[in-house]
């Protein structure tokens, strides 16, 4: 029976029936480990490690980027990070954009932050409107 692991998501399945597989969930668990106890350089190793992985979904996970990103870069990274995680998951447009906001309200940048809002909210508000006048 292939054993069963600790952190077990959508993106990293609590059963591995490789050892190829067996090793990459140990060490998504290592990456868990490591930002549960602020290990940052741990997790950026096995971050880095898991990257490369062709069996991992990596822009599933962008949310530790944006953690251990944010730890030890410059004030812009994370936005940096964040604007091209856009690109790349355009799916999930407004999480990130939330995401944008709450990273520009940290940083005091206030105006940056009313404008991110605006894209997030006024596409929002005209889809709205838009079906409240076809009726």
């Amino acid at each position: 029976m292939p054993p069963t692991f600790t952190f077990a998501t959508d993106h990293a399945p609590a059963k591995a029936d490789t050892a190829r597989k067996v090793h990459i969930r140990r060490l998504y668990d290592l990456l868990e480990l490591s930002v549960q106890r602020a290990d940052w350089e741990s997790a950026r190793r096995a971050w880095s490690i898991l990257c490369r992985c062709k069996d991992v979904e990596w822009k599933h996970l962008w949310r530790l980027g944006l953690l251990m990103i944010s730890e030890d870069r410059g004030p812009y990274a994370p936005l940096d990070y964040l604007r091209a995680m856009m690109f790349q998951h355009p799916e999930q447009k407004q999480v990130i954009l939330r995401e944008v906001i709450h990273v520009m309200i940290t940083q005091e940048d206030y105006r940056g932050a009313l404008a991110e809002l605006e894209l997030l909210v006024f596409p929002h508000l005209f889809l709205v409107f838009a079906s409240s006048y076809n009726r």
